[in-house]
């Protein structure tokens, strides 16, 4: 009996439309895709400070973090499409709803006053940090030999982990220039992370840049007889500091006298 050959739905196979990957998840009784995602994360943001109690413009670390997860769980666990295109060959990342999906974290962290960061983005929507490095350009897995079912053609050059570092540097900013904000924390984190010229700490630990060949000092001519008289001067001190260490002539016969 000849083995039945397994086809492969096309793009427009009616199998894709009952494909349960495609289907978005609900929420409150709302489709969640990512035009309508900036909604929902701030109703369950107002929910997770309500049940907290705390103030949605006074959002402590760990109530941020729950919030987060509390994001992820009800909006994108088990809603693969939300940012994932099908139907393809394997599960790709659509580079426009990553993006769409990222600018509504940032303006999240903005509107909360939090720091925007590539492990928040990754707790928000369930991407690997991995993932998120390797979207890079000049990651080696983003180059031919190292494949990946993560990387499409479309999000090769998304950059997004420099994009979420620069944007990293500007929430902390923001914060810094926050009065109602102690400034010592974001001004630690900038000093580490990007160093900024926090006294004592950025001078020590920024790369010294090699002097060129025309600032080294010339060890000749001029600056020969610089060293002679320095030297010199050395001498005339040291012999004057000895001689002032002596005891005086009348002194030492006083001394002798009495004895």
């Amino acid at each position: 009996m000849a083995r039945k050959r397994r086809t492969v739905a096309g793009p427009d196979d009616p199998r894709r439309l009952t494909d349960p990957r495609n289907i978005p998840t609900e929420y409150n009784n709302i489709e969640v895709t990512v035009d309508n995602l900036e909604r929902l994360a701030e109703d369950i943001l107002f929910d997770c400070c309500q049940e907290t109690d705390t103030d949605p413009t006074e959002i402590p670390p760990s109530i941020w973090l729950y919030t987060l997860l509390e994001i992820n769980e009800k909006l994108f666990r088990g809603n693969k499409s939300m940012l994932r295109t099908f139907p393809t060959g394997c599960d790709e990342y659509n580079a426009e709803r990553v993006l769409k999906a990222y600018e509504v974290y940032k303006k999240l962290c903005v509107k909360h006053k939090q720091q925007i960061t590539i492990k928040g983005f990754s707790d928000m929507t369930g991407i690997s940090t991995q993932t998120i490095y390797n979207w890079d350009v000049d990651s080696k897995y983003n180059t031919v030999g190292y494949g990946s079912s993560s990387i499409s053609p479309s999000i090769k050059s998304l950059d997004l982990a420099k994009t979420i570092r620069r944007d990293n540097e500007q929430s902390l900013e923001a914060l810094l220039l926050d009065k109602s904000i102690n400034p010592v924390k974001p001004l630690a984190i900038l000093n580490r992370n990007h160093l900024w010229n926090m006294p004592g700490v950025t001078r020590e630990t920024a790369p010294k840049r090699a002097l060129s060949a025309d600032k080294l000092p010339q060890l000749g001519g001029s600056e020969v007889c610089k060293i002679n008289q320095n030297d010199a001067k050395s001498s005339e001190f040291l012999k004057t500091e000895k001689d002032a260490q002596k005891p005086l002539p009348e002194l030492v016969e006083v001394h002798e006298n009495k004895q």
